[in-house]
């Protein structure tokens, strides 16, 4: 397949994981990169199409800032591949915690590793089904699991010591939830429960960027850097303030601009 035709079939995906998409893409951009005026209008679609993928903007970013962006997307895809902070998060997880979260990826390879704790994770049946698979293959079974609608955030925080939330991107004024997980850190704040953030690689935006993010979706809602307890991210938890303040991307200004395709 022609990368063009690849990069218009990633434009077109639907609710798929932004850190897929932009491995995805990364294949297709350094195939490009022979084809510089090519470059910039490629990356632009696939951003009016995912406004929200953090990883996705974090890939173009580097793309276009290099010299070499063959090179920049293959080392862009090599580091979200090896993205540790499933592992950071494992391990940062107090013993016997009872654990509340929407379903995600980077939290269901977490708690595959920690058979010690409990979790009370929120989502479609669908997405239930696939997280129970994927914690159940981890050690000695992983964690414990309850499922719940995400119209059941009384019961999900029941008895939870923490909860953990998956943007769609970050950056130096909070972090882009889903409104189902946005109104789920609302109820934990108001039961004092404790909000973790896992931002991994490509999640965290410097503010240039995340400006063009701010209005990219009337289904998500931005969390306050005040109302989170700690980011765990890809070098482990650090303090809110300074991890989303740490978007260490170009700003190229081709991307300088507020996306209005569709």
């Amino acid at each position: 397949m022609h990368p063009i035709e690849q990069l218009r079939a990633i434009a077109r995906a639907g609710d798929i994981d932004s850190t897929f998409l932009a491995i995805e893409a990364a294949d297709a951009l350094a195939e490009l990169a022979s084809e510089p005026r090519a470059l910039v209008p490629a990356c632009r679609r696939l951003l009016e199409h995912h406004r929200l993928a953090g990883p996705l903007w974090w890939l173009c970013a580097q793309v276009l800032g290099s010299p070499d962006p063959a090179a920049a997307a293959e080392q862009a895809a090599a580091q979200l591949i090896e993205d540790p902070t499933a592992e950071e998060l494992a391990g940062c997880l107090p013993g016997a915690a009872v654990v509340a979260a929407p379903c995600s990826a980077t939290v269901c390879d977490a708690l595959a590793g920690r058979p010690d704790c409990h979790a009370h994770l929120v989502g479609e049946p669908l997405a239930l089904r696939r997280a129970l698979r994927s914690i159940g293959q981890g050690a000695a079974g992983g964690a414990e699991v309850l499922g719940y609608s995400p119209s059941q955030p009384d019961e999900v925080l029941d008895g939870a010591s923490l909860l953990i939330v998956e943007p769609a991107v970050a950056g130096p004024s909070g972090a882009i939830l889903s409104e189902s997980a946005a109104s789920l850190a609302e109820v934990g704040r108001a039961m004092g429960v404790a909000l973790w953030l896992v931002a991994g690689v490509g999640k965290v935006l410097p503010a240039p960027l995340f400006a063009n993010c701010l209005s990219g979706g009337v289904d998500h809602r931005l969390l306050a850097v005040e109302d989170i307890t700690a980011v765990i991210g890809p070098s482990g938890p650090t303090e809110p303030t300074k991890a989303l303040a740490a978007g260490d991307v170009p700003c190229p200004p081709e991307l300088a601009y507020r996306p209005t395709g569709g």
